[in-house]
């Protein structure tokens, strides 16, 4: 291993305790992919190290999601029953497919799985990169992310209220979308992810 990887390998191979922690993780990720010309292997993993480390994208490597976060939501029409959720460009900036990445990664290059093999663990990395990311909003807009349907979506980190998940042993976490067409119009999706043995979750409109 080389530097980068030796500090990234001792920050997986213990739970994090601080939200330093996850930011110090996700910028040495970013910074090994960047070393080794992958950047585009993982992308909701890159997307979240962005966002975690500087708080703002890089759209070249990122250009596979902003392709299709413009082609899904921008022909959603949240006004029309018919209109299809897009549940599927939601799951590409969720919690879930950013574990189910990193634990690419940790098996690709031989890093501890301390961080995701574990439920307690990975909702305390999860807790943490929210406190990190809470006031940060992810902006990505057409100017810099190439977006023809699309004027701009906001990302923003939110903890979910016990109407929304039900009880839960601890705090929920979920992606809000704040999304601006083209025309100007606009609406709001969000996506919440409760525990395994929680009520199985759905993306949810919000007013």
């Amino acid at each position: 291993m080389n530097g980068t990887a030796d500090k990234l390998a001792a920050l997986l191979g213990n739970p994090p305790s601080r939200k330093s922690d996850v930011v110090d993780a996700l910028g040495e990720i970013r910074r090994l992919l960047e070393q080794r010309g992958e950047r585009r292997r993982l992308t909701t993993l890159n997307l979240f190290c962005d966002w975690g480390a500087q708080g703002k994208l890089d759209p070249e490597p990122a250009w596979e999601i902003l392709r299709r976060l413009d082609d899904d939501l921008g022909r959603y029409d949240v006004a029309d029953p018919d209109s299809k959720e897009p549940a599927e460009a939601l799951d590409l900036v969720s919690f879930s497919s950013l574990r189910d990445e990193l634990e690419e990664l940790c098996d690709w290059l031989g890093l501890p799985l301390t961080w995701t093999e574990d439920d307690g663990v990975w909702d305390k990395v999860v807790a943490l990169f929210a406190e990190a990311a809470r006031k940060s909003p992810l902006r990505l807009r057409a100017k810099e992310c190439g977006f023809t349907r699309l004027r701009e979506v906001v990302l923003t980190v939110f903890q979910a209220d016990e109407s929304l998940v039900g009880p839960q042993p601890g705090p929920v976490f979920g992606v809000k979308w704040e999304c601006t067409l083209a025309d100007g119009s606009t609406y709001n999706l969000s996506r919440v992810e409760v525990p395994a043995d929680g009520p199985e979750d759905e993306p949810d409109d919000v007013a």
